[in-house]
């Protein structure tokens, strides 16, 4: 986490950064705003940045923002071109929906 945030700190652009502690955030340490923070401007940002987006959705849902999360996953369905990454955000979005 320290070595990620030193280098955000010395080039607050550089994504690969960003997205890598975002995934600790959600993944490993339960704490999805921060996550939430790092992954909206790469969303913003990027044209088709889709693993980053997966992160963002599910922090979404993590953080209970459930409507933001469906939003996230359409974008995916809307974008990609990669049959897996549609598969897998039509299977997220519909588990989304059912949780509400």
């Amino acid at each position: 986490v320290d070595a990620y945030k030193r280098a955000l700190e010395r080039d607050p652009s550089y994504t690969r950064a960003a997205y890598a502690l975002s995934v600790l955030y959600v993944f490993e340490l339960n704490k999805p705003l921060e996550a939430i923070a790092l992954l909206e401007p790469i969303a913003a940002k990027e044209k088709k940045p889709f693993e980053s987006l997966f992160v963002l959705a599910r922090a979404y849902f993590m953080a209970g923002q459930n409507e933001r999360a469906v939003a996230v996953y359409d974008r995916i369905i809307a974008d990609t071109t990669n049959a897996q990454y549609r598969s897998d955000a039509e299977r997220n979005r519909a588990l989304v929906q059912s949780s509400r």
